[in-house]
């Protein structure tokens, strides 16, 4: 066993030496009190001493750690720990003696002789002696499951006995001991399962809560400092896990053998038939079309998601080749971000095509940043996927899908597409479509009755809206930063979407002359920074409308919204949705427009006390046209904040 002060930082908390060690009886202590003469303080052969932790950590060490009370103090074969032998019962001692004796001691094993696996010292050799883990591998019969569990759950084997009163420093609330089992959980899945080995190392409460987690932990990110044999080793302990992720390995994973190695002792484990992800993002090393059939031939039969992102060796035709494997048909999620640039247009629509591409069940595909996406791309009409994503594809200049009826398709993203020029799409199931930062994007059709989301900020050419039929769409519609879109698109757009609940239109400096929408649940308009838009006028619900520094603004009209033209359009607000639009609260936020001559439709609000309106910077604005006020916040220092207040014999505010 190492001297004290070797290797420092590592094996620090089992050194419990202390300042008053020449105090205790015991035949270690006694030995350094004689012969030669020696002096206080100073070891037998004149040697400097080393002392350990101060006393208070001491302390708190011997309270959460366990050293066995039981032995004689200052004994060399005091306990350090026990381990928990699985039914509850502290059984298996390992001798951490914390004496300088133990330096010489023939006993110990040199690690090359140790006849346990070494994929044991790879995942605890930085948290335990090597002398404990041969002993609990010895203890829990020569198992590798086992010794994995008995050190993970790391306890005292006199959990009964009272332990030492705290230190007189720590006079503050234990807020681990407070908190909730599924709070400590959470915070247990920031952690690696290396880190968390330590944890439990630390004390019977950590071991405990770190073994509930290990149990029911749902997804594992291999870490990054364990050789090949202690990554398959630690992939197989985990009995519940759905994901495995080896893209933090990418250091030591460097051929497909070890890929393999891996993914063989993860399906010998318990969870060979709950793991159905598996992440291989960044091996470029280890993964290259040839090896693509490999990893699903490793025993993991409920595997569906496969991620080989970033691995350019990954071309067309490992595509192919699992199109073409027993196992290519259960694939449900495959993604190829990053294989760039042999994954071409003829690989996404094999994935796309579904049961004739070789892909029947394929819902997710992934090509973000493929290069060799080029030109225009057309999706298959009867294509299976559910969610499509073509994040920076920069080459791709035009995107048609014309999808059946039948055709799944939710999810539609092909955000910062710089050299995207048209997108048109016929989808029924579509519901969200992002085309954000398509800064090319000129022409645009949606024939889309399901589209719920649709976000479109920062096209800043935008400019022909050829038909936007979306009559579901409700949750938003984002043009912020589309700075080429005018008034008579965007009233054409608003027309065309009766159910939307939320205008975002930030920046769009090309509105001019009148922006008008009459809509019946739009609750949100937000339109900072159109400098030429000169007045706004809502026949809507609205609970928000933002307009700061829109510098032409003369007039806002809040009006009420329009009366159904049929009985789904009088039920879409559901029981008593007249009534409650009616008595809503209503935000005004209209800084820096300094053009504001009128505000029209909040003398109810107003009156009522409903209405919150900031109105800084509107020079123009008479008092006559101003709702009653007061400042509500008078901290020295806070921005204020303007309230109205029900004062219905001071009148100004128009009608």
């Amino acid at each position: 066993m190492p001297r004290k002060g070797q290797h420092r930082g590592r094996q620090d908390w089992l050194d419990y030496s202390d300042d008053d060690e020449d105090d205790a009886p015991g035949p270690s202590s006694a030995g350094r009190r004689g012969g030669g003469g020696a002096s206080e303080g100073s070891s037998k052969h004149g040697r400097r001493r080393v002392h350990g932790v101060d006393r208070a950590h001491h302390a708190r060490l011997h309270a959460d750690v366990g050293v066995d009370r039981g032995a004689l103090q200052g004994s060399p074969r005091a306990r350090a720990f026990a381990i928990a032998d699985g039914t509850g019962r502290g059984g298996v001692v390992v001798g951490a003696r914390g004496t300088v004796d133990d330096a010489n001691d023939p006993r110990i094993v040199p690690l090359d002789h140790l006849q346990m696996p070494a994929s044991l010292v790879d995942m605890f050799g930085t948290s335990l002696p090597v002398e404990a883990l041969q002993d609990a591998y010895v203890q829990c019969g020569r198992s590798l499951s086992r010794t994995v569990d008995a050190l993970l759950a790391l306890t005292l084997d006199d959990r009964d006995k009272p332990g030492p009163a705290p230190p007189e420093s720590h006079t503050g609330v234990d807020l681990w001991d407070t908190l909730p089992s599924e709070v400590r959980l959470l915070i247990l899945d920031r952690l690696g399962p290396k880190d968390a080995a330590r944890a439990a190392s630390t004390c019977r409460d950590f071991a405990e809560t770190v073994r509930a987690w290990r149990l029911n932990a749902r997804g594992l990110h291999l870490p990054p400092d364990l050789s090949v044999a202690g990554l398959a080793s630690l992939a197989g302990a985990y009995p519940l896990i759905t994901y495995l992720s080896l893209r933090k390995t990418r250091g030591v994973v460097r051929d497909p053998a070890d890929v393999r190695r891996i993914l063989v002792g993860a399906a010998a484990g318990p969870a060979v038939c709950t793991i159905t992800s598996v992440d291989l993002e960044g091996l470029d090393a280890a993964v290259a079309d040839k090896d693509l059939p490999g990893v699903l031939d490793c025993g993991l039969d409920a595997v569906t998601e496969l991620n080989v992102g970033r691995c350019a060796r990954v071309t067309d035709k490992g595509v192919f080749a699992l199109a073409q494997h027993r196992r290519g048909g259960d694939l449900r999620g495959l993604s190829l971000a990053g294989c760039s640039p042999g994954v071409t247009a003829d690989g996404l629509e094999a994935l796309l095509r579904g049961k004739s591409g070789g892909f029947p069940e394929m819902r997710r595909v992934d090509v973000s940043g493929c290069m060799g996406i080029r030109g225009s791309v057309t999706v298959p009409p009867r294509t299976v996927a559910t969610s499509l994503r073509m994040l920076n594809v920069a080459s791709l200049t035009e995107l048609h899908a014309k999808l059946t009826a039948d055709a799944p398709l939710e999810n539609l993203s092909v955000s910062q597409c710089g050299t995207l020029r048209v997108l048109c799409v016929s989808a029924p199931r579509l519901e969200r479509v992002n085309a954000s930062m398509c800064k090319s994007l000129r022409r645009l059709e949606l024939r889309c009755e399901r589209l719920d989301s649709a976000v479109l900020q920062h096209c800043a050419e935008l400019t022909d809206v050829r038909e936007f039929r979306c009559p579901s769409l409700a949750s938003e519609l984002n043009v912020t930063g589309c700075k080429s879109l005018t008034t008579t698109t965007l009233t054409s757009m608003l027309r065309e979407t009766p159910r939307l609940r939320a205008l975002r239109a930030e920046g769009c400096v090309a509105l001019e002359g009148e922006l008008a929408a009459s809509n019946r649940c739009l609750e949100v308009v937000q339109m900072d920074g159109c400098s030429r838009i000169g007045g706004v006028r809502l026949a809507a619900p609205v609970r928000t409308l933002v307009a700061k520094n829109c510098k032409a603004l003369a007039a806002v009209w809040i009006e009420d919204p329009p009366p159904p033209e049929d009985e789904e359009d009088e039920g879409r607000g559901g029981e008593g949705g007249e009534e409650r639009w009616k008595n809503r609260s209503i935000r005004v936020d209209l800084r820096n427009c300094s053009s504001l001559e009128r505000l029209v439709g909040v003398r109810a609000a107003a009156t009522e006390g409903r209405l919150t309106v900031d109105l800084r910077g509107c020079t123009s604005l008479p008092p006559s046209a101003r709702p009653p006020m007061h400042r509500l916040d008078s901290t020295p220092g806070a921005i204020p904040k303007e309230v109205v207040v029900p004062k219905a014999e001071k009148g100004g505010a128009e009608n």
